[in-house]
């Protein structure tokens, strides 16, 4: 929307623009985020809930998936993340580096 158009919906005088309230709108947007993200997970934890045990004889999640191998290869993840957190976190008393230099530059361990 213009400033004019802001104007015009506001009922003013031309004179001074009307700006819509922004703290508000983005409040406003972040709480209809969560609570919609909150009805989604509400929904998945519920589904979960009903379906684990009544699987109308068919195969169950143990006879799908190797829990063995799933947890085997699902161990260096969260290590990984962990590790990449520690080794390319910012190194507060030094200066951020410049925006225009190559990620690759960026990634390089610092000695």
């Amino acid at each position: 929307m213009t400033a004019d158009a802001f104007v015009a919906a506001a009922g003013g005088n031309g004179d001074e623009p009307a700006t819509p309230d922004v703290y508000e709108q983005r409040a406003f947007g972040f709480w209809l985020y969560l609570m919609s993200d909150a009805i989604i997970f509400s929904l998945l934890f519920a589904t979960y809930a009903v379906m684990a045990r009544n699987n109308v004889g068919g195969p169950t999640g143990n006879m799908t998936v190797k829990q063995e191998a799933t947890s085997i290869s699902t161990k260096p993840l969260p290590v990984g993340t962990a590790e990449h957190t520690i080794r390319f976190a910012p190194n507060r008393s030094q200066p951020m580096a410049a925006p225009t230099m190559s990620a690759m530059e960026s990634m390089a361990p610092t000695s």
